[in-house]
């Protein structure tokens, strides 16, 4: 891609909470290309590792706040720091940084190779982690208020999860917890069956638990419909993202948000159109990995993150790997080989 490309950019932010910004920064990097303006020059360096990279929290705030500052200055154009995809298994999973300069490929070596050896150097520090289910609710039941909202991680269907698995809910019902509200929770059957029922109907419904066996197994439980919208949507940022026709049910104290959709959550709008307000719950469960953050932090007591069983499981080292470069961290545990890559 940088061979092919003038320009590169990427996104800054975790979650993408600058989708325009970025995209204004490219537009506005190949104007200036094609009139003449700047020439661009970009490199690339591996830091060695693989890592989430969580801007919410410090350190990694105070990084991408830095390199932000550095652009428009000493021939800087862009500066961009990418985490890389864990659950893609390719040669080039990586976490890497790539300098975009005006004909200043000196400066691009420079900032390059300096911020990889700080990442690499704050490896296990960047994102959030993840506990178990039962540490997770058991940290959520000896918070004094709420709600606490508990990303399930795992099933975050932007990451390539179903978005049905259950184990999350099934552990609750398992503990007779209750005052959770989980969304979003794909299942059109389901979703067809509360549809069909009607608005205040009560009845045993199976749901959850069908793609595959890292989606745990259906929940059956008595439920009422306290909730139906079609063709929902939520917000993120300032796009809608489709959760197609929605149902809430409610039974043995826990509140699920069926949707039609494949989706991850991104904001309060998922109970929220359905009738349920999640700032009034004790717990929230969404299925997410950091996206949900700029909608749900505003609401939150706590924030925890769970690394329940899933399809996109937040434990890289257990993940089959193939055709991972190596070494890298944390599947390797010598000191990261930091390098060029381009430039």
């Amino acid at each position: 891609m940088v061979a092919a490309a003038d320009v590169l950019v990427l996104y800054k932010e975790y979650p993408h909470t600058d989708i325009m910004k970025r995209a204004e920064e490219l537009i506005d990097l190949l104007m200036r290309t094609a009139r003449g303006d700047i020439r661009p020059v970009m490199t690339l360096a591996d830091t060695g590792t693989l890592q989430m990279i969580h801007t919410t929290r410090e350190p990694a705030r105070g990084i991408v706040d830095r390199i932000s500052s550095m652009e428009g200055r000493d021939g800087v154009l862009s500066v961009s720091l990418g985490h890389g995809f864990p659950w893609g298994d390719a040669p080039d999973v990586a976490t890497r940084v790539l300098v975009v300069t005006d004909g200043r490929p000196d400066k691009g070596r420079e900032i390059a190779l300096g911020l990889a050896h700080e990442v690499a150097s704050l490896r296990g520090k960047l994102d959030a982690g993840f506990m178990g289910v039962d540490e997770a609710y058991d940290r959520a039941l000896a918070c004094s208020r709420g709600p606490v909202v508990l990303a399930d991680k795992s099933d975050n269907a932007g990451g390539g999860a179903p978005g049905d698995a259950t184990w999350m809910i099934a552990r609750a019902l398992e503990r007779g917890i209750d005052g959770i509200a989980c969304s979003p929770l794909r299942d059109p059957i389901a979703v067809r069956t509360c549809f069909d029922a009607g608005l205040g109907a009560t009845l045993p419904l199976r749901f959850g638990g069908k793609m595959c066996p890292l989606s745990g197994q259906p929940i059956d439980l008595e439920v009422t419909l306290t909730g139906l919208a079609r063709d929902a949507q939520q917000p993120f940022g300032k796009a809608l993202s489709g959760l197609g026709d929605c149902a809430a049910i409610r039974g043995s104290g826990i509140e699920v948000v069926l949707c039609a959709t494949r989706t991850q959550a991104f904001d309060p709008a998922l109970f929220r159109n359905v009738g349920i307000e999640p700032a009034e719950r004790k717990m929230v469960v969404v299925k997410s990995t950091q996206h949900f953050h700029a909608g749900f932090a505003p609401l939150a007591a706590e924030i925890l993150h769970v690394g329940a069983p899933g399809v996109v499981a937040p434990d890289f080292e257990a993940l089959p790997f193939a055709k991972l470069s190596r070494p890298r961290w944390p599947f390797d545990q010598a000191e990261p080989e930091v390098r060029l890559i381009v430039g």
